[in-house]
């Protein structure tokens, strides 16, 4: 590693602007520029550092794809493709959910056998193993503070186990990495019904609540305020739920609430723009005859949005991957499972995901 920072004009910059400079750069080019001097090496390991990263890449959209029980894929709007392992675990584990570029992770266990969690950051490699609960959860969320020094893990949807003693109630058990503990967080509205139709297409974290869709007619958002152990609802516009043949998916879209309503013919992306008030706005329509020109025939199979932001929407259909540009309305294949030899895998998982170097343990390293 050079000792002197680059000469000319980026070496005579302050260090603030040298940081914002720096934090805006792709992934793989950030951890280069640590290996060009010991001045930036400091300036990229500081916490701010990750932080301001992690605030500018909220608009940096891609997609993981766990491979097998270790290896994961990465893909970009741009077509870029890399690929990261989670050999450090020194276990094998498969992915449950991603947030802020921090990933949770269970191990493979049938019934009766143990699971244990992690929560790790594929691109640093620091991981922390989480203290053991001996629940099975078929739905595990994970919430990441967006100042970095906090994350919340969510144990819901079909939860059993020897600490899942709560019978006749309903609820989530959630980790807190500042207490290094598990609560469960009872479902206090009127009916149960709501919580056991909890979508499986995952969860959102925004305003310091998890939100969940359900298969509910009309469908519903469940919230769960972390800070006040606090359960809510929250009903869809009626301009949103007036589609009666339509799939919902529930996507965050650059820090905010996103649904994706798809029918037969038209894919409706609606945003929360206004938390507080509720104020929901339609972002972007389009057809779905668009397949046509790409001469694929897509029925029967499922269309399944995986990540977005206000330019860009990623989405699986079959065992290709599509990248719609939303200024230019241009829609791309992206990539084809058979592509990198992988139609032979009995499963594998999508997951949205954009790269931080984000920390998953506490400073001081006390759970590590």
């Amino acid at each position: 590693m050079a000792a002197n920072c680059p000469e000319g004009i980026v070496g005579s910059l302050p260090d603030c602007i040298v940081t914002e400079i720096l934090a805006r750069l792709p992934m793989k080019s950030i951890l280069r520029a640590k290996s060009v001097c010991k001045h930036w090496h400091k300036l990229i390991s500081d916490e701010y550092f990750a932080l301001r990263n992690a605030q500018v890449s909220v608009r940096n959209s891609m997609v993981m794809i766990d491979v097998t029980g270790t290896s994961l894929m990465f893909l970009d709007g741009l077509g870029g493709m890399s690929q990261l392992s989670l050999d450090f675990l020194e276990t094998e584990v498969f992915v449950r959910d991603s947030h802020n570029g921090l990933l949770c992770c269970s191990t493979f266990a049938g019934e009766g056998e143990r699971v244990d969690y992690y929560v790790c950051n594929p691109i640093t490699r620091q991981h922390m193993q989480l203290p053991y609960i001996g629940v099975h959860a078929g739905l595990v969320n994970l919430a990441c503070d967006s100042s970095g020094r906090k994350f919340n893990v969510a144990l819901t949807g079909h939860v059993c186990g020897e600490n899942d003693e709560a019978e006749g109630t309903a609820g989530c058990w959630v980790f807190d990495s500042e207490s290094n503990t598990w609560e469960k967080f009872i479902y206090q509205l009127h009916d149960h019904y709501e919580f056991s139709m909890i979508s499986q297409t995952g969860a959102v974290f925004v305003n310091g609540a998890i939100h969940w869709i359900t298969h509910a007619s009309p469908a519903i958002l469940l919230v769960l305020d972390l800070s006040r152990n606090f359960w809510s609802e929250m009903m869809l516009p009626d301009e949103i739920l007036q589609g009666q043949d339509s799939v919902f998916y529930f996507l965050e879209c650059e820090g905010c609430l996103s649904v994706i309503e798809i029918s037969d013919s038209w894919m409706v992306t609606w945003v929360l723009e206004d938390y507080d008030n509720d104020v929901w706005y339609m972002l972007d329509r389009v057809s779905l005859h668009w397949q046509t020109l790409l001469r694929m025939d897509t029925s029967g199979l499922e269309i399944n949005p995986v990540s977005q932001t206000r330019q860009d929407l990623i989405l699986s259909i079959g065992e290709c991957m599509f990248v719609y540009h939303r200024n230019s309305r241009v829609w791309k294949l992206m990539y084809k499972m058979d592509d990198y030899g992988l139609t032979d895998l009995l499963s594998y998982t999508e997951f949205p995901f954009r790269a931080t170097l984000l920390p998953c343990c506490q400073i001081d390293d006390q759970h590590h």
